[in-house]
């Protein structure tokens, strides 16, 4: 029976399917079925050429017994020449598939920007619309960074590309890339990407199109209502984002309407008739119930900040703008409404039914990830009494705040502590406050100079937590650990935007190291624990810093001190020059050191290394007594183990250290950085709620604890621990003791 031509499998066909056998991949090819006979009459686990060459062998052998050794060599030369002739024309169908396979497979459907986005509720016709896409641009995905995409791959006008590169813009984010089309197609979006990632630039981009590309409407008549409203949480967000709008849409008439501006300018540019509005909830609300702000033409909605759009606190103001929109209520609404944000808890995407249109598209490019903020910062956490963080904040800053021109957000709670810690005498830079209970204008001026470098650290509330895009950021100190996961998010995502890197610093106390867990667990992360830097660490951060500036300095400045810096050369030598650099770094006198496992001033953390994993620190009190006296033991403070179980590190008085050194335990040592620290079964727990066992001064000691839960609590060196539970507690102190 002559044989038939087999179909050509697929790519991932040819990856799954058992070998072919060499008829059928001859077939392929298109060979003559007289070429290859002896291959389709072989089994196809076997391939033929190989019956072929033993035959000839076979047969060449009786000629060359006749021969003479020479000639038995140079046939020997031939017949491998000619062999290897023959296999590099002759190839196995396992050879052909694992050329074809690479090639076919070059640029994988993964690397497309649909693909690497997570899309719900996405229609058949989209995915296939967004698939085409990324094939027929396959040569440019090779070379751009997964999900980008090249701005001339989008319906952008030439204008409004010009402006892009004369901004340096050549190519879309991930969430850019992944939301254009949907937005200018018309879609109701909601969209979550990291902070720092370019959220404001997706929506405004293509609203900014979709309205030019609709000649009719764009023309705004005098006193009409605008066609798209931006509305943010914070005055300084809403600027942002109408600063973005002016840089995109140069023939697009907007106006940025806030609390603490003048009513005067915003009414006569509504009158006048705009494009956009870009706003906070309480002033537009004002505008509306003034009657200045016609919201009867609306085709665009737009929330910012989403997730704090729809709580609790702004809910109430979001509903009233949507009453003052025409068929707001219905389910086929008049015009599209997006939600951005870097947190997208579940909750808001159950609200958002109440905004959105039921084909509404979620775009979230942190689904499914581990890590939910800034891909590049580093977040350190830093254990210190609050007693002593103003004394360590600004030697955070000296080392962690890229030198003296780098710039630093110094996050607080409330207002009063920010206004307080920026006049703290630790911070030798010059220091800022931005709140909500500085005016307005102030507020402009504040920011304007922070991103113009004409100060170096800005202390703030949650007021500058969103949106907020600054550039070169080094630095993100926290001052306590928030109580929820999104604001730490958002707070630390104040650095490390647009692939540059950064570092987010956090303060906590014992009885906050619950809450450092809780943003590790639920954030994704984890925190490097730092003790506060060293003399040596500050010193070298300090002449790294002047030696950068020196290097600076224009050659035509130097003979003028020339003469001064050659006479204290010869006079005092080196100590001159370290003279003069102490007094250019600040640091005249002398830096108090202080530990890495508290931050404690007077005290040096050590480490006890043991040979076998303990279970409590019941055989490192062992070896203390064994080597210290009474006294240098009752000023040891904050023991904790290993994580591997194999030493703890605690803090001594300063004044112990002679006995330490003279102790000969080899097992003791100063500590020089901390080690990975195992969690006290407290920090898992939060804090203490009721109960407390109470202990003898001196030793062990046992007592009656009252309230409700579960559990006792054992605090070393107190003389009343608390805890958690009802029933018979234990505590465990004595008079010299104590915790942190």
């Amino acid at each position: 029976m002559p044989a038939t031509k087999r179909k050509k499998p697929s790519t991932s066909a040819v990856l799954e399917d058992e070998p072919m056998s060499d008829a059928s991949v001859d077939l392929q090819n298109g060979h003559d079925d007289d070429d290859n006979s002896a291959a389709s009459s072989a089994p196809e686990d076997e391939p033929s050429p190989k019956r072929v060459k033993k035959s000839k062998k076979s047969k060449k052998s009786k000629k060359d017994k006749k021969k003479s050794k020479k000639d038995k060599k140079k046939s020997k030369k031939d017949k491998k020449d000619k062999k290897d002739k023959k296999e590099k024309k002759e190839k196995t169908p396992k050879d052909e598939a694992d050329e074809v396979v690479p090639e076919e497979a070059a640029v994988p459907e993964a690397d497309a920007p649909a693909a690497v986005i997570s899309m719900e509720d996405v229609v058949a016709d989209d995915d296939e619309k967004k698939v085409d896409e990324s094939s027929s641009s396959a040569a440019d995905a090779a070379v751009l960074p997964d999900g980008h995409a090249l701005v001339s791959d989008f319906r952008i006008c030439k204008s409004t590309a010009n402006a892009l590169t004369a901004r340096g813009v050549s190519m879309l984010f991930p969430i850019q890339a992944a939301t254009y089309d949907l937005i200018f197609d018309g879609r109701d979006v909601i969209g979550r990407a990291r902070t720092g990632t370019g959220k404001t630039l997706a929506f405004t981009l293509p609203l900014v199109e979709r309205m030019l590309a609709d000649p009719a409407s764009f023309e705004r008549p005098r006193g009409a209502g605008p066609l798209l409203m931006v509305v943010a949480p914070t005055r300084e967000l809403a600027r942002q984002v109408f600063e973005e709008f002016g840089k995109i849409g140069q023939n697009l008439r907007a106006v940025c309407i806030y609390g603490g501006a003048p009513y005067g300018p915003q009414e006569s540019a509504l009158r006048r008739g705009v494009h956009a509005v870009v706003s906070t909830p309480g002033r537009v609300i004002d505008h509306i119930e003034r009657g200045t702000l016609k919201l009867d033409k609306l085709k665009y909605l737009v929330l910012d900040e989403a997730d704090q759009m729809l709580d609790f606190g702004f809910s109430d103001s979001i509903e009233k703008i949507l009453q003052a929109i025409p068929n707001s209520q219905s389910e086929d609404r008049p015009y599209q409404t997006l939600l951005f944000s870097a947190t997208v808890p579940t909750w808001v995407r159950k609200v958002s039914a109440k905004y959105q249109r039921k084909d509404c598209v979620t775009i979230d490019l942190v689904h499914g990830q581990k890590n939910m903020t800034a891909t590049k910062v580093q977040h350190l956490a830093l254990s210190c009494h609050w007693g002593e963080r103003n004394a360590v904040l600004g030697q955070v800053i000296s080392v962690y705040g890229g030198g003296s021109k780098g710039k630093t957000i110094v996050f607080t709670e409330t207002k009063n502590e920010a206004n307080e810690l920026a006049l703290c005498s630790g911070i030798k830079r010059e220091c800022q406050v931005l709140h909500g209970d500085i005016a307005q204008k102030q507020r402009e001026t504040t920011l304007a100079g922070f991103r113009e470098n004409r100060f170096q650290v800005l202390v703030a509330t949650d007021v500058a937590a969103r949106g907020l895009d600054i550039d070169d950021i080094d630095l993100v100190i926290q001052c306590e650990p928030p109580r929820d996961c999104d604001t730490y998010v958002h707070r630390s995502g104040r650095t490390a935007r647009a692939g540059r890197e950064g570092v987010s610093l956090t303060f906590f106390t014992r009885n906050q190291a619950s809450l450092i867990n809780m943003i590790e667990r639920k954030a994704g992360l984890k925190f490097k624990r730092i003790g506060a830097p060293q003399t040596d660490d500050i010193i070298r951060a300090s002449c790294r810093d002047l030696l950068t500036h020196a290097a600076k300095v224009s050659p035509s400045v130097l003979p003028s001190f020339m003469e001064t810096a050659e006479e204290l050369v010869k006079t005092q030598g080196a100590k001159g020059v370290a003279a003069l650099m102490a007094v250019a770094s600040g640091h005249t006198e002398a830096i108090e050191a202080r530990s890495l496992l508290a931050s404690s001033a007077g005290y040096t953390t050590v480490k006890i290394d043991v040979a076998f994993p303990v279970r409590s620190t019941g055989y490192v009190w062992g070896i203390i007594r064994r080597f210290l006296s009474q006294n240098a033991a009752d000023q040891i403070r904050g023991m904790q183990l290993y994580a591997d179980s194999m030493g703890a590190v605690f803090d001594l008085r300063n004044d112990c250290l002679p006995e330490l050194e003279q102790c000969g335990c080899p097992e003791m040592s100063v500590a020089s950085e901390l080690p990975p620290l195992m969690p006290r079964p407290e920090d898992s727990r939060g804090p203490p709620r009721g109960g407390y066992g109470r202990g003898n001064r001196g030793g062990w000691g046992r007592g009656r604890g009252s309230g409700r839960g579960r559990g006792s609590s054992r605090g070393y060196g107190s003389k009343r621990g608390s805890g958690r539970g009802s029933g018979r507690g234990s505590g465990r102190g004595s008079s010299g003791r104590r915790w942190y």
